[in-house]
């Protein structure tokens, strides 16, 4: 079962050396991938939740590898039902030794032996945010927030975590929905509409062999925001923070006009340019710009601005398990960034124009807190409603699609217009 010793590797690209959930995944060869990823999702998922029941039996670990491998073995052995215990004791004792941790073999023997025979005690009263924080595995800070926002009953709603659909993008620059759906029936790839003619879910292993040309993976909610634009002819689009690309993509799709696609890191702006090159894109201008430095080529210039601005993520925990790993309560620099780049990319918009800011977070200093800031240090700007297909949360300012009552992760938009 070298799945255990893969999944290790993984975890400590990811914990340790700071890779991203996906291309740390990417570099697993072998014929148990999906094993692989189902215990790294899985440990990552529970990560608090195990470091809990761990800590009942080793009072201090100060070796990431070995919280890792003790990691793995609980998270398998209270959730994997097709693996003998005995086995996953032996496996993981095994990684201690295939990584030259000779030291930690006898510890993690015993301790997952204790595991196995449920020597341990989870929280009872859920309603108590430290209770809640080990049994949904978030941090207990991100559980406060979510409680004196939207109360408890909705918090718990929010992050118990629920499926995330593969969902991708159909290009109609290319191909009509119908025609596109027709091809897939005609490959036998079974896909799930959604409330959006051009977006469904798929099976990601099942759509490989269809032109990549023809569709993008990208989220209900992200689409969902260039949505958000009214309706009109604009002539040319700002997407002032586009890496990897997927809005501005739509964006130039949706309104057949010049869509400037800006990103602060050149290997970023490459990306966009691929991106548009894949999907035949021909209107998107991939630009090196730092959004909070004022372009004075820029000013007055666009008729519609999107401002998908640098966030926690907080939103998007369901598909990106890691994201709170490195996370830290104190949002301020974070906050100078958002506020910094919405009251610069501002000066760009022409007069009645529209400008969409929005992030992927589910915390209000990120969201509201911003505008509210903006609103009053730019007076020749109003709120515009929003208007979703789908369920949202109403907020000050604007909307928050939550994963409970949205169908989507979690998203922040609202629509600024200038006078």
């Amino acid at each position: 079962m070298s799945y255990f010793n893969d999944a290790f590797l993984v975890l400590k690209d990811i914990m340790i050396n700071k890779k991203y959930l996906s291309p740390a995944l990417s570099s697993v060869k072998t014929n148990n991938r999906n094993m692989v990823t189902q215990l790294v999702y899985g440990v990552l998922e529970n990560n608090i939740k195990l470091n809990y029941i761990i800590s009942q039996f080793v009072k201090k670990i100060d070796d990431i590898q070995l919280q890792i491998i003790l990691n793995i073995g609980t998270y398998s052995l209270t959730e994997l039902t097709n693996v003998p215990n005995y086995a996953i004791v032996n496996e993981c004792v095994n990684v201690c030794k295939k990584n030259k941790l000779f030291k930690y073999t006898g510890l993690v023997n015993a301790c997952l032996k204790k595991v196995a025979q449920n020597n341990y005690a989870l929280p009872e009263n859920n309603e108590n945010p430290h209770n809640l924080s080990i049994l949904y595995s978030k941090p207990i800070w991100f559980i406060r927030k979510l409680i004196k926002r939207f109360g408890i009953e909705q918090t718990k709603k929010i992050i118990i975590n629920s499926k995330s659909n593969n969902t991708i993008r159909i290009n109609q620059n290319l191909i009509m929905a119908q025609e596109f759906k027709n091809l897939l029936l005609k490959n036998n790839v079974k896909h799930e509409d959604t409330i959006l003619n051009n977006v469904l879910i798929v099976d990601e292993k099942d759509i490989k062999n269809i032109d990549n040309s023809l569709y993008t993976h990208q989220s209900l909610g992200s689409v969902l925001i260039v949505d958000c634009f009214s309706n009109d002819n604009p002539s040319t689009i700002l997407d002032c923070c586009a890496s990897p690309g997927g809005k501005a993509i739509y964006m130039e799709e949706k309104f057949n006009c010049t869509v400037v696609a800006c990103d602060i890191h050149q290997h970023r702006v490459e990306l966009i340019k691929k991106y548009a090159n894949r999907l035949k894109a021909k209107n998107i201008v991939a630009t090196l710009q730092d959004s909070t430095i004022t372009n004075s080529n820029f000013i007055n210039k666009f008729d519609k601005i999107l401002c998908d601005v640098p966030c926690s993520g907080s939103g998007t925990f369901i598909s990106k398990p890691d994201i709170f790993l490195d996370m830290q309560e104190d949002f301020s620099e974070l906050n100078n960034i958002q506020l910094h780049i919405l009251n610069n990319c501002c000066k760009y918009l022409k007069n009645n124009g529209e400008l969409i800011y929005s992030t992927c977070s589910i915390l209000e200093e990120e969201n509201d807190n911003i505008i509210k800031k903006f609103l009053n240090e730019n007076k020749e700007f109003y709120v515009e409603k929003v208007a979703l297909p789908i369920k949202s949360y109403t907020t000050q300012f604007g909307t928050t699609m939550l994963p409970n009552i949205s169908g989507t992760e979690g998203f922040f938009v609202t629509k600024l217009r200038r006078k």
